[in-house]
């Protein structure tokens, strides 16, 4: 079977090496010069620009495609794990600092509000049940059966699938700015934390669970046709 994939970034070349990896021929179909969609690498006027994300996380996914191809991971990219994720900086000036280190999350909460640290603590209690009904039993299943659907109402119900992600987190979180700090996540996948369902929010647990990393290299030397 011929198979069509639109699109080179992760999502698209993930794709189209796991049709391959089942004996599927694929074109892939992308507009640009090279791979990487959001995550290339170009150059205009003499400056060398990161086209999007080089933040990863869930890096397992991407050892999960050179297994299916008894590929050493290690012969073709670097991967390495970040201290920080991402710095915020507010409009007075003043900046927060996340990562995975909890520790050093609660002090800059406390310097901000107090008792959002441990409104932050029941944030990350709550993603986790949507993480384990959103991401480790339903991200794989598909939802091609109405009857199955609508088995999963009430436990979305439960995880308050009705609110925004913002909502959601401000029934935890009581300082406006972080807020608007715990409620970014539906940003990553191009989502406005105002209107995108609370069902995103398992994102910032995946974060805590499997950690962010820096894809940082390509060793183009070793680069084989896979």
């Amino acid at each position: 079977m011929n198979s069509i994939v639109i699109g080179s970034g992760f999502g698209g070349i993930a794709a189209a090496l796991r049709l391959r990896a089942k004996g599927h021929k694929v074109t892939l179909i992308e507009k640009q010069k090279d791979l990487g969609g959001r995550a290339r690498v170009f150059k205009s006027n003499g400056f060398t620009y990161d086209g999007g994300p080089t933040v990863i996380t869930a890096p397992y996914l991407i050892y999960e495609i050179f297994k299916l191809f008894n590929k050493n991971p290690d012969d073709y990219i670097k991967i390495k794990d970040l201290d920080t994720w991402y710095r915020f900086v507010f409009e007075d000036g003043s900046h927060f600092d996340y990562s995975a280190d909890e520790k050093k999350m609660e002090e800059q909460i406390a310097i901000i509000n107090h008792k959002d640290v441990m409104g932050y603590r029941n944030l990350l209690k709550f993603t986790k049940k949507i993480f384990d009904k959103g991401y480790s039993e339903l991200s794989d299943v598909p939802f091609d059966k109405p009857s199955f659907m609508f088995k999963q109402i009430p436990a979305l119900l439960s995880l308050k699938s009705y609110k925004s992600v913002y909502s959601l987190v401000s029934g935890f979180i009581e300082n406006e700015k972080l807020r608007r700090l715990f409620s970014m996540h539906p940003l990553l996948v191009g989502g406005n934390p105002f209107t995108t369902t609370s069902i995103y929010g398992l994102i910032l647990y995946l974060e805590k669970k499997m950690g962010n990393s820096l894809f940082y290299g390509w060793n183009r030397t070793n680069h084989k046709r896979i």
